[in-house]
């Protein structure tokens, strides 16, 4: 989608709700934080002005999990 000027994103939140499956708890920019999975969107790359930090590999790969929970097809 980056051709486009887009990407589809998980927008962040530092309201935590641990008991919801469809949001993953991690450590952003040394803060506790939430992926939303269930309010992915699209916004254009205009917005992302500074990186604030990369998922590690075993977030990435529970947020691969979580989207693969919520949104495949049985």
């Amino acid at each position: 989608m980056h051709r486009t000027g887009m990407a589809v994103v998980c927008p962040l939140t530092t309201t935590l709700h641990p008991l919801w499956i469809h949001r993953l708890q991690i450590t952003c920019a040394s803060k506790p934080a939430e992926i939303m999975v269930d309010q992915i969107r699209a916004v254009s790359l205009v917005r992302f002005v500074k990186k604030i930090d990369v998922l590690t590999p075993t977030d990435a790969q529970s947020l691969r999990d979580t989207i693969s929970l919520l949104y495949a097809t049985p």
